[in-house]
């Protein structure tokens, strides 16, 4: 026979406790303290023992753990009191755990109690302070994703397929779904949990929707699209599908108000073509119809004088001379008026315009009139843009000829035309969002002039808009400032004017600088 080695009940006795002693999980037993005048009264507990692990967890010798009253340690909950646990299982015998904060450490602890033999409570802590802190940190996310869920003005819900028998999809059940989609049949989003999709949005199977799905589910290719739902509403949704597991995710923003602003703006710009359909066919009545009767006016009035002066009294020869006088400011206004039309009119013409070159252009067709008032027109550092060269010309010839017009008496004119390449945030105008990092040239004419006050810059680009002080001094129609404004606004444009009475004036223009660099 194999001899068998002995161990003394002492031996193992002190192996066990040793064994406990070193267990890295913190360990203690505790014995009931029972008051001295009533024998069954239980008043506190004292440890028994303690390991090692338990002592650095309470942060104490081992040596001082044992028969510190329990009391002593209450400082490791402040939730639950510590004599009732200790009470609960001695008596029961059931055991039982409990998550309980140390105020002192600020630390996390599961205490897992059991009685051993009838007079021990035995206790093993274990520190779960990161997993409360990651299932803290795991609820605040749950909570903000369930708030943006809920308070997201766009529409969120996820789709679960439904198959036949034969394992095709015939419907979608709704799972999640936010406040948003349930609005729209005013209901909550509970209501529509678990509920088929045709149930509330029948159209969706025929009007192409429910195909898309499909496509989602069994492709897994993310899908984006827009799509005008008809059945009992009238909105315009832009879609987002994606695939998540065996669901899809679906977002959708309504459009309607976007599609209802397009449509109106689709039928201003309807109405805006018939408009100046009729303003170019009076362009063409102005040009013929008007002009013809006009001259027989102007030519008859010529005859009569010419053939019936010695006739006329010096009152009806005045009135001849005023007729004639009326005709030919008729004529001018029409002529101005047909150019103002046709401003506008065409811009298939645009093309890369060098504004030095146009400028020379423009000095040298008004000559004449710079030299019968020694005017001095000086051009710096103009680029090019991309516009209308006709227009741009008739844009700069008058406010040159605007310059030369109000000029002082007895000063020459000097005129100033410079420009500088900016962003539209750095030009002085009040541009929008989109057009701040966009390139212009800052056009700026400035002369020394008659000028105006501030209140009558506002005025002067308005049609027939004349100022007070040159209505009966200088001839004019008013509205070739208004020929200019037109011309900066059909190239994109922006124009104002600064003027100081007798200090001259200043006209600012930003136009955009063409994709190919200026010289």
């Amino acid at each position: 026979m194999t001899p068998v080695t002995t161990v003394s009940s002492t031996h193992s006795q002190t192996w066990a406790l040793d064994l406990l002693y070193h267990q890295p999980t913190p360990l203690a037993a505790y014995r009931p303290l029972w008051s001295e005048v009533d024998a069954d009264s239980l008043v506190d507990f004292e440890v028994a023992y303690a390991n090692r692990a338990a002592a650095t967890q309470l942060q104490l010798h081992a040596g001082q753990l044992l028969s510190q009253q329990s009391f002593a340690l209450q400082s490791l909950t402040n939730a639950v009191s510590w004599l009732s646990l200790f009470r609960h299982v001695l008596q029961s015998g059931a055991s039982s755990s409990h998550e309980l904060f140390n105020d002192s450490s600020h630390q996390w602890y599961r205490l897992d109690l059991s009685r051993l033999g009838d007079n021990v409570v035995a206790v093993s802590f274990t520190d779960i302070t990161e997993t409360k802190s990651q299932k803290a940190t795991i609820l605040a996310h749950d909570i903000r994703l369930h708030t943006i869920f809920e308070t997201s003005h766009a529409g969120l819900y996820t789709l679960a397929p439904v198959r036949d028998a034969q394992g095709e999809i015939i419907d979608f059940r709704f799972g999640l779904v936010n406040q948003a989609v349930a609005s729209y049949l005013g209901l909550q989003a509970e209501d529509l949990v678990g509920s088929l999709g045709s149930t509330y949005f029948p159209a969706y199977k025929t009007n192409g929707l429910f195909d898309r799905y499909v496509q989602v589910i069994n492709t897994g290719q993310p899908a984006t699209f827009d799509i005008h739902y008809t059945d009992g509403y009238d909105n315009f949704f832009n879609i987002k599908v994606v695939k998540l597991g065996d669901e899809i995710f679906c977002t959708f923003t309504d459009q309607s108000a976007l599609k209802r602003l397009q449509r109106e703006l689709e039928a201003s710009i309807t109405e805006l073509k018939r408009s100046n359909a009729s303003l170019e066919q009076f362009a063409h009545a102005a040009s013929h119809d008007l002009q013809e009767p006009l001259r027989k006016i102007t030519v008859y009035s010529e005859k009569l004088e010419e053939q019936h002066a010695d006739e006329l009294s010096d009152a009806a020869y005045g009135h001849v001379e005023r007729i004639k006088t009326a005709s030919k400011r008729m004529r001018r206004l029409i002529q101005d008026l047909l150019v103002f039309a046709e401003v506008g009119a065409n811009r298939n013409g645009y093309e890369e315009v060098n504004l030095n070159q146009l400028l020379q252009e423009v000095v040298n067709d008004l000559e004449v009139a710079i030299a019968e008032r020694d005017a001095i027109v000086s051009i710096e550092g103009l680029g090019t843009i991309h516009g209308d060269s006709l227009h741009l010309q008739q844009l700069f010839q008058n406010l040159i000829s605007n310059s030369l017009k109000y000029s002082k008496p007895d000063v020459p004119p000097c005129i100033t035309i410079t420009a500088t390449k900016v962003a539209g945030r750095d030009s002085g105008f009040d541009l929008c969002s989109h057009e701040e990092d966009k390139a212009y040239w800052l056009v700026q004419l400035q002369d020394n002039g008659q000028g105006f006050t501030q209140e009558q810059a506002t005025q002067i680009f308005k049609i027939f808009q004349r100022l007070p002080q040159h209505r009966h001094e200088y001839s004019g129609t008013g509205i070739g400032l208004a020929i200019v404004q037109r011309v900066v606004e059909n190239h994109s444009g922006y124009i104002r004017a600064e003027g100081l009475p007798g200090a001259g004036a200043t006209f600012k223009i930003l136009l955009p600088a063409a994709h190919t660099p200026g010289p």
